[in-house]
C-alpha cells in the first residue's frame, strides 16, 4: 500500500530474498531476525520520507535511545506505544474495499476480506498472513481446477479467434465439421480429468467434428504430469474413434514437456500448429494425417 501511494515500484521477489539473506546471515552472530515493519514504514511514509537514507536515520535513532534514553521511555504505557502504530498506519487502510467488493459482486473475495482483517486485528499480522496465504493457495486451486472451457469462432478479416461466448457470437466464423476449443488454464492435476471430460465430449457429435478438433493451448502456461496423461489419454480416444485432433498456440515450455514425453513423437509433429489459423487451414486442406497413436497409459 505504501508503494502505491507513493507510486514506487515493488520486486516482491528481491524484497523476501533480502530479508531471507539477511536473516541467515543474522543467524551467524545470534541476531533477532528481521522482518517488514508495516509500522515503521507507515511512519516514516507520513513523515514524508523519501529515500531509504530515512531507515538509516530511524535505526540510528533507535540505537541511541537503547543506549541512554531507556529511563525516559520505561514508564511509557503499551497503549501509549499502540496509539502510535495505529497513527502511523490508518492511512493505509482502505476501508471502502469490502463496499466495492460488495457491489461488484464478489463475494468470496468480500468474505475472504472481512475473515482476514478479523484475524489480522485480533491476532496479530503474522498470523493475518500465515491465514491469507493458506486462502490464496485454496481459491487459487478451487479456480484453476474449474477452468473455463470454451468454444471460439474466427474474428471476420483476420486470423484472430475469440471464444464465442463473449457476445460475439453473431459476428465470429464457425468452419462446418471444425470444433475450436480454448481451455484456459493450466493443465495439471486439479483440472485434468475436467480436461479429459471436455474434450472426450465432442467424440460422439459427428456432424460438429466431422474433420477435426483443434485445441487452442494459448492460455496452458504449465502441464504437469497430470496434464501429460490426459492429453495422451484424449488422443488415443480420438485417434480409436478416428477423429483429428490438433493443438495450437502451445507455448515452448509445453511443448518441450510433451516432447520429452513422447506425445509430439507419437502424434506427430504436424498435429501441432503454430497458431489456430494454421490448424484450421491444415484441416481443410486434408494435410495431416491420423496416425496409430498407441501409448500405455500406465508409464510414468
Amino acid at each position: 500500500q505504501h508503494a502505491v501511494l507513493k507510486t514506487h515500484s515493488v520486486n516482491t521477489n528481491q524484497e523476501l530474498f533480502s530479508v531471507g539473506l539477511a536473516n541467515i546471515i543474522g543467524s551467524i552472530f545470534y541476531c533477532f531476525p528481521t522482518m517488514g515493519s508495516v509500522g515503521a514504514t507507515s511512519m516514516l511514509s507520513n513523515f514524508g520520507s523519501q529515500t531509504p537514507l530515512a531507515n538509516c536515520i530511524s535505526a540510528i535513532t533507535v540505537f541511541i535511545f537503547a543506549l541512554i534514553g531507556r529511563s525516559t521511555i520505561y514508564y511509557l504505557p503499551k497503549c501509549g506505544l499502540a496509539l502510535i502504530v495505529i497513527s502511523a498506519v490508518y492511512k493505509h487502510i482502505n476501508l471502502s474495499k469490502p463496499f466495492t467488493l460488495f457491489a461488484k459482486g464478489h463475494q468470496t473475495d468480500l468474505l475472504v476480506w472481512i475473515t482476514l482483517t478479523f484475524i489480522t486485528f485480533f491476532y496479530g499480522i503474522s498470523n493475518g498472513l500465515m491465514i491469507a496465504i493458506i486462502f490464496n493457495i485454496i481459491a487459487h486451486t478451487y479456480r484453476s481446477g474449474n477452468t473455463d472451457v470454451l468454444i471460439e469462432g474466427r474474428v471476420p478479416g483476420s486470423r484472430r479467434f475469440a471464444p464465442i461466448e463473449e457476445g460475439m457470437d453473431d459476428k465470429l466464423l464457425v468452419y462446418k465439421g471444425i470444433t475450436v476449443l480454448l481451455f484456459r488454464g493450466p493443465l495439471f492435476f486439479g483440472n485434468s480429468d475436467l480436461f479429459t471430460e471436455k474434450v472426450t465430449t465432442y467424440i460422439n457429435k459427428d456432424d460438429e467434428i466431422a474433420k477435426g478438433l483443434i485445441i487452442d493451448g494459448r492460455s496452458i502456461n504449465f502441464v504437469d504430469e497430470s496434464g501429460i496423461k490426459a492429453i495422451r489419454h484424449v488422443c488415443q480416444i480420438f485417434c480409436d474413434a478416428k477423429k483429428l485432433i490438433v493443438f495450437a498456440n502451445m507455448n515452448h515450455r509445453c511443448m518441450n514437456r510433451l516432447t520429452t514425453w513422447g506425445v509430439v513423437d507419437s502424434l506427430g509433429f504436424d498435429h501441432f500448429c503454430v497458431d489456430v489459423g494454421e490448424a484450421v487451414a491444415q484441416v481443410l486442406s486434408n494435410l495431416i494425417e491420423i496416425y496409430p497413436y498407441r501409448i500405455n497409459l500406465t508409464d510414468t
